[in-house]
Formats: structure tokens, sequence, C-alpha cells
């Protein structure tokens, strides 16, 4: 019956699912934030960033990341107009108050049909970092820029 009612399911529904269990398995604790998401004609960019001392330390081995109260992991995925994850070039930078810049070097992540991409930079406590993104999903030639402002903690 189990089998039967996941097959019922939608693809956008199967896909966020496997989108929450693969951040299930990245964090410790559960974090209630307002979905980011930036809308274009054919792709829905989700975005976040959080600290890396919320990975648990199997987590963070395991996808290279380094636990630090003072680390930053942000977390980019690309959707299609059907909810499908696509592979995408993502290239960009942190940049703090006074305009020092922090190149981001995105890893990709494939965990069945979810595709992430993940990368991280260091902060001070109480830092405001600016980051701008360009981001090419496969098989386009424009790319789409990505700019937000985020503040971080030194727990």
């Amino acid at each position: 019956m189990r089998k039967l009612s996941m097959n019922l399911l939608s693809s956008t529904f199967r896909h966020y699912l496997s989108i929450i269990v693969a951040g299930c398995l990245l964090f410790t604790s559960i974090v209630v934030q307002a979905e980011q998401l930036l809308k274009t004609d054919a792709f829905n960019i989700h975005y976040n960033a959080f600290n890396s001392s919320m990975l648990s330390p199997d987590i963070a081995k395991q996808y290279g990341i380094q636990r630090s109260s003072s680390v930053g992991v942000i977390n980019i995925s690309v959707l299609n107009n059907d909810d499908n994850a696509v592979t995408a070039l993502i290239e960009g930078h942190a940049k703090n108050a006074i305009s020092q810049l922090s190149e981001l070097k995105f890893k990709k992540i494939t965990e069945g049909t979810a595709i992430y991409y993940l990368a991280t930079f260091n902060f001070a406590d109480k830092e405001e970092l600016t980051f701008n993104l360009y981001i090419v999903p496969n098989g386009e030639t424009k790319n789409t820029k990505l700019s937000f402002l985020q503040q971080f903690f030194v727990e």
C-alpha cells in the first residue's frame, strides 16, 4: 500500500520530498526559514545559506565540509518548469561590508533525482554578506544573476 501511494504522488511532490529528505540528512536541527526562491521564465532557483556547525560531523565529513562556527555553507538547487532538477554552472562570490570578496567554489551533489550545489565561505560574528551568483542551467546560454544579503553569527 505504501508503494502504491508513493506512485500516486506527483513528480513535483516527489522532488520536493527528496529535497526535504536530503535536507534532513544534512541538518542536525530543524530551522524554520522562509523559502528563498528566484523564479525565471524557465527555472526556479532555490537557495539558502547557513552555519556549517549545523551539520553533523558525519555529514560534514561525507561532503568534505569543515564544521566551524565561522564557516558558512551556501546551497543552490535549480529546477525546470516541470520541477525536475537540472545541472547548472554556478559561479559567484560573497562580499562583506568593506567589499572584501570571497570566491565561492561550488561542488555538485546528486542524491536520487535531487541535484544541488554546495560552497563554503568564512565569516565574522554578526557579519552581513552579499552573495552575487551567476547561474547557467544546462542547455542555456544566458546566465541568471542571483543576489541576496544575509547576516551570520558565530555560535
